[in-house]
């Protein structure tokens, strides 16, 4: 059927954006004083780019705050989100694009980065977004915004049909966890739950949260926090408490090459659903097909799905037993050009970069764009 929203949610991602090179998989970790040839590798924007790409491929009116960088680094990241219709007036300039190298190898990832993270203030945003996506710490210090946010109704979304079977609450918050450095996982960062409806984590960080065995021990614990929690469990799926119920749904089968963006595209199918009003069920279940999508290639930049995309991929797999499909029902929507948001022209262009730079970075960005 087509979708019920005539006029694309405004979904607002904000979180760190990098500038990714992905290599692998590799026979073995990395060790000193050898090299290892990659069979593949791809040079994207990473980071919560990923998120806010696909997102804005299923449909959804995407903004983006983060920080990017004025260097050539940055103007290509800055050109293939913007050819991604991704919004980024919000995006705060940095004087160096912060830079990520993953390496894959065992089924998983090694990350190392350098550079500037910092996220903006949710503040700066003109208009609350119908929903959010952002890890826990961004939440944490921007709570004062995202409590106006939820307690003031946000301008509704046109029906062409019934609308869905929830009511959409004033900005819709899906929180998710960063990995802790420190290895301090402090309970005071849970906090930041009081304002979220979902929050998904890897069973190896809803452990290290709450001290419990397993994810399904840890699932129940965080549910005092917040009204859903998803904890991903890699191949072995996904367990979920969402408005009550517990349900655990194993992995879809795909033949994994990176992990880099399973995370990305499991949330970005999560938001996709949830302004569709599917049920916890449906969206658990589209949320996993995507993220066992995403791992089929190298980074998931250049090919985060379609909704169509997503169906037929879908059609063609083998897909487990207690899944809920009710997405394969909706039509695809491509947003119009003038639905995605644009810098105002009346703002002065104070784009520090050197022409020079920045002309040679974004040739570079076109042609990667085309590939």
């Amino acid at each position: 059927m087509t979708s019920p929203l005539n006029t694309a949610p405004r979904v607002c991602v904000a979180g760190p954006l990098v500038l990714a090179l992905v290599m692998g998989p590799l026979e073995h970790e990395p060790r000193l004083g050898e090299e290892q040839i990659a069979p593949a590798s791809s040079f994207s924007p990473g980071g919560s780019a990923n998120r806010a790409v696909a997102l804005a491929r299923l449909g959804l009116n995407t903004q983006f705050l983060c920080s990017i960088g004025i260097d050539e680094a940055g103007a290509i990241v800055r050109s293939m989100l913007t050819t991604s219709r991704v919004d980024l007036s919000h995006a705060l300039r940095v004087p160096h694009q912060a830079i990520t190298v993953s390496l894959g190898f065992d089924g998983d990832r090694a990350l190392t980065t350098s550079g500037d993270l910092t996220v903006p203030s949710l503040s700066t945003l003109r208009q609350a977004p119908h929903a959010l996506v952002a890890e826990l710490h961004v939440l944490g210090a921007n709570s004062e915004t995202v409590e106006k946010w939820r307690s003031n109704p946000v301008p509704p979304i046109t029906m062409l049909e019934a609308p869905p079977a929830a009511p959409i609450p004033p900005t819709w918050v899906l929180s998710e966890c960063r990995w802790d450095s420190t290895g301090q996982w402090k309970s005071s960062d849970l906090d930041a739950l009081d304002n979220v409806d979902v929050f998904t984590l890897n069973e190896r960080e809803a452990m290290n949260y709450t001290h419990k065995e397993n994810a399904r021990q840890a699932a129940r614990q965080l549910a005092w926090h917040v009204p859903g929690v998803i904890v991903t469990q890699g191949a072995q799926g996904a367990t979920a408490i969402i408005e009550g119920e517990e349900f655990s749904l194993p992995a879809a089968p795909a033949k994994t090459i990176d992990t880099t963006s399973a995370g990305h595209a499991f949330s970005a199918a999560l938001v996709w659903a949830r302004m569709q009003g599917l049920s916890p069920e449906a969206a658990v279940s589209m949320a996993l097909l995507a993220s066992a999508r995403s791992t089929e290639t190298m980074g998931s930049f250049a090919d985060a799905p379609t909704l169509d995309g997503l169906k037929k991929w879908t059609e063609s797999c083998d897909v487990p037993d207690g899944y809920d499909l009710a997405f394969m029902d909706f039509d695809d929507v491509t947003l119009e050009e003038e639905t995605t948001q644009r810098p105002d022209p009346a703002e002065p262009d104070t784009d520090l970069r050197d022409d020079s730079g920045f002309e040679l970075a974004k040739g570079i960005a076109d042609i990667l764009a085309q590939e």
